[in-house]
């Protein structure tokens, strides 16, 4: 799991949120926010997501945008071992 994705777990269940919930609070605000896109992100399975995704998932959950670009660059990508 990634900074980013922790933080938004944190906030999301914090706030009593389910992961269809806040893609949804998200959707009513016209981003293309998606269950699976929160879902991803909150396993790391989306590293470095659209910003439009972000501006969803800010806005889902009240926070501002700022606070999770950071978070997106706090730990470095994951490398792929070489085979």
């Amino acid at each position: 799991m990634t900074a980013l994705g922790q933080f938004v777990r944190r906030l999301r269940i914090s706030q009593g949120l389910t992961l269809e919930q806040t893609a949804a609070r998200g959707q009513e605000k016209g981003y293309p926010l998606t269950l699976r896109a929160v879902q991803a992100i909150e396993t790391g399975d989306s590293e470095r997501p659209r910003r439009e995704t972000l501006e969803g998932l800010a806005v889902a959950l009240g926070v501002d945008v700022g606070m999770l670009a950071v978070k997106v660059y706090e730990a470095p990508p994951k490398v792929k071992a070489a085979v």
